[in-house]
């Protein structure tokens, strides 16, 4: 009876596949520091990873940029993107093909201004800073996004409070010309006390933004709009969290994928910070109830959502164990329900913090700073199949190993791999294009006796032919499919 019980639940649960070692990015007499997780510091095309941060390593904190053109197996060195009198700090990045783009936030004139700046050539040469805002009081904390050759902005803004210290609102700047000339900017909020720390998404060419907001007095909530004609107008402000009188919720992240919506944000209406997450199915007409998914009695801060298909990814960090380490956190079916979160650091002396996370080549990658060494330096690892549903089939009967042929084939663009593992076994499968080309990682790691279900989603693929290849224990097998859009 109890054998059956265990088995029932392998049957429920997808596998965790296998992360990387944490691998130091920087190494720097000052403090190497990743900004908020609204502001996401890592992103992906292909095979190339790009990561900002800033750095005090020369006696003033400056914008820092570092890219890997293998998925992270290596690096390029560190690229110094400013010179500025003042401070340049909170950079957010987003990347599309080979256009790379960065917003800052930066005390040059004498108050905090946004900044940016861009490559177009994958972050090979970078053009000169551009100053966004003249505003003459704090701009802060940016987010930005790229559709098609429009670029959106995001950030808060005290230049509507007489003091400049209380009172911020959340403003929005956009191009239509790929960075060249920007929009005047425009006013998103009108609260009566605090709206900070906005971000942005943008799916079916509707622009998706959240933020923190105070304006109910005592504690802050988390607010939704949108606006479906490029930012011209937004629809009313839409409080989407609902904690106690005096609660505080804050650092939202949103993460869009047509008309799903998913938002997670840090919440202290049980007197300590926990991870909070919602959805909306409906492009933002409708939202489901609130869930705590970080269920403990310590604080968690900051997480960073991503989403692949049916998949939500998100990781944040945790003081559960004395010292802060990262955690992450995986839902196979847009949130429903949560698998049980898995700890990334186990360095015992410091602590870890600030994540981001992104998607490239079917992998999972993820940046934090981290005081290991003393001072505060960048940190990555990855998971190479972590997007991968690898769901267990059937633990009984399994006598031999078996690779199946892919189903649908010709497949487009989905399609799904079955595999028998008969003992317990190290397991990679492999997909290469017609040149023999790794192209995507499905599994890599360690599984125990069972009939196993991978899935491939193949929408950033052109047509052709491909092969997937097993290597599981003495097995090794290759069959071909055929990708037809």
């Amino acid at each position: 009876m109890k054998t059956t019980i265990l088995l029932i639940v392998l049957n429920c649960f997808t596998i965790f596949c296998q992360w990387s070692q944490d691998i130091r990015l920087t190494n720097a007499s000052g403090n190497s520091i990743t900004p908020l997780n609204n502001s996401k510091c890592i992103a992906a095309n292909g095979d190339t990873i790009h990561i900002v941060w800033y750095d005090d390593r020369d006696g003033n904190e400056e914008i820092y940029y570092k890219r890997s053109m293998n998925n992270g197996a290596s690096w390029d060195p560190d690229v110094r993107l400013t010179n500025s009198t003042g401070l340049s700090n909170y950079p957010a990045i987003f990347v599309s093909g080979l256009n790379v783009r960065i917003a800052w936030r930066d005390y040059r004139d004498g108050n905090y201004e946004e900044y940016y700046k861009q490559s177009n050539n994958g972050g090979v040469s970078w053009g000169n800073d551009v100053r966004l805002t003249n505003a003459q009081s704090t701009s802060s904390i940016p987010a930005i996004y790229i559709s098609n050759n429009n670029e959106f902005i995001v950030w808060h803004d005290y230049r509507d409070d007489p003091n400049g210290d209380i009172e911020a609102e959340i403003y929005f700047k956009k191009s239509t010309d790929n960075g060249i000339t920007w929009s005047n900017d425009f006013r998103l909020t009108n609260s009566v006390r605090m709206s900070e720390n906005p971000s942005i998404s943008v799916s079916n060419s509707t622009i998706h933004i959240v933020w923190a907001d105070s304006r109910m007095g005592g504690g802050s909530e988390i607010f939704y709009k949108e606006s479906t004609d490029n930012g011209n107008t937004w629809t009313t402000d839409l409080q989407i969290s609902n904690n106690p009188p005096l609660m505080v919720s804050n650092n939202p992240c949103i993460s869009s994928s047509g008309q799903n919506l998913f938002v997670v944000w840090n919440d202290h209406r049980n007197y300590h910070s926990q991870i909070y997450f919602k959805r909306s199915i409906d492009g933002g007409l409708s939202w489901s109830s609130e869930i705590s998914i970080s269920n403990d009695s310590s604080s968690s801060y900051n997480a960073s959502l991503v989403n692949y298909n049916e998949q939500l990814h998100f990781v944040y960090y945790d003081n559960r164990d004395n010292y802060f380490k990262i955690y992450y956190e995986k839902s196979n079916d847009l949130g429903l329900t949560w698998l049980p979160e898995l700890k990334l650091t186990h360095d015992n002396t410091a602590g870890s913090s600030r994540p981001s996370m992104c998607i490239s080549n079917n992998q999972l990658n993820v940046i934090w700073c981290d005081t290991r060494f003393g001072n505060f330096e960048i940190f990555y690892k990855n998971n190479p199949g972590g997007l991968t549903n690898i769901n267990t089939q059937n633990n009984l009967n399994v006598k031999a190993y078996l690779l199946s042929q892919n189903y649908p084939n010709p497949f487009n663009p989905k399609t799904k791999i079955r595999f028998d593992v008969p003992t317990t076994s190290f397991t990679k499968l492999i997909v290469y294009d017609l040149l023999g080309r790794e192209v995507a990682t499905l599994v890599n790691e360690e599984l125990k006796p069972g009939s196993y279900e991978a899935d491939w989603d193949a929408s950033n693929f052109s047509s052709g032919v491909y092969f997937y290849k097993i290597i599981s224990g003495d097995f090794v097998e290759t069959k071909k499919m055929v990708l037809m859009k």
